[in-house]
This record gives structure tokens, sequence and C-alpha cells, in this order.
């Protein structure tokens, strides 16, 4: 994952907190204190000691941030195995096809196997 996409994806967090503020506007001024104090106890507890609800609103947040590191662990899986199959690429052409050296036909093997499964 990119320092950018990090970024769009913490953007996306915050647009959905403003968003969330904004359809809860008028629930924020008509409780006045009484949200005010919520809001102010729910960050000064540990997340042990959240309400059911609570918790669930930090698992859906994490949640989100979970798909997204997962990605960036795939790509970065993705990165690795493309540069294994640019080592087997250069080492194809030495391989010789006779069969008569066993190291080469199961590098020979493995490399053709390799290619064309990421064809």
């Amino acid at each position: 994952m990119t320092i950018e996409e990090a970024a769009a994806f913490a953007h996306e967090r915050w647009c959905n907190w403003m968003h969330w503020m904004d359809a809860h506007w008028n629930d924020m001024h008509a409780l006045g204190e009484l949200f005010l104090e919520r809001r102010y106890r729910q960050a000064e507890t540990l997340y042990e000691q959240l309400s059911d609800a609570e918790k669930d609103s930090d698992r859906q947040e994490a949640a989100a941030w979970m798909n997204v590191l997962e990605v960036g662990q795939l790509r970065a899986e993705v990165a690795r195995l493309r540069a294994e199959l640019a080592i087997i690429r250069d080492i194809l052409p030495y391989i010789h096809d006779g069969g008569e050296c066993e190291t080469c036909t199961e590098m020979r093997d493995t490399a053709r196997y390799a290619l064309e499964v990421q064809s």
C-alpha cells in the first residue's frame, strides 16, 4: 500500500465521520450536554468497557482498516512472486532440455509451471 492509498482511505473514513456528524447534528443540539457527556465518556473508556453497540461501531471501523491492510499485504505478496518469476525467467534459458541433469529438469519444470500459472 502506498502512502497515497492510505491517505485516500483515511480521507474516506473522515468523510464518513463528517456524514455521520451531519446526520446527527440535530440530535447533538437537541441533547446538548447529554450528547457531549456520552462522547467524552466514550473517549475516556477502554474498549473492553464499552457497551456492545459501541464495540460494534469500533468493529466496523476496524474491519474497514483490516480490509485495507489485507489488500496491502496481498499486493506485497504479488510483488514478491513477480520478482521470483523474473528470476525464473532469467534462469530458464540456461536450463538444457535434454533431461540429462535432474536438477535442470526440476528447475525447468518448476519454471515452466510458474510461468503457466502466471499467464
